[in-house]
């Protein structure tokens, strides 16, 4: 991780958890890229909500539960952007 992404994620991560505002950490969205693979886009996630909840609650435990529930992937990437000013760290 370079400077630029390490400052990125540390902005995003600043902005809390999009669903309770609790303190986050990041979820790398893998919207586009292989199993197994991090996408260079993230959102701010608390550990719950990240990977400690229930099912439907967490990104990584029933994902297409919690994007009904929550929006999907794009739509907070996207949040994050206009949240953050940015292109979200694709630069």
């Amino acid at each position: 991780m370079n400077k630029q992404q390490r400052q990125h994620y540390n902005a995003v991560a600043q902005i809390g958890c999009l669903i309770c505002g609790r303190p986050a950490e990041i979820h790398h969205v893998r919207m586009g890229v292989g199993m197994g693979q991090r996408g260079k886009e993230v959102i701010p996630l608390c550990e719950k909500h990240h990977r400690l909840g229930p099912f439907g609650e967490c990104a990584h435990n029933g994902a297409k539960t919690f994007a009904k529930k929550y929006g999907t992937e794009r739509e907070m990437v996207e949040k994050v952007n206009k949240l953050i000013g940015t292109d979200n760290g694709k630069s």
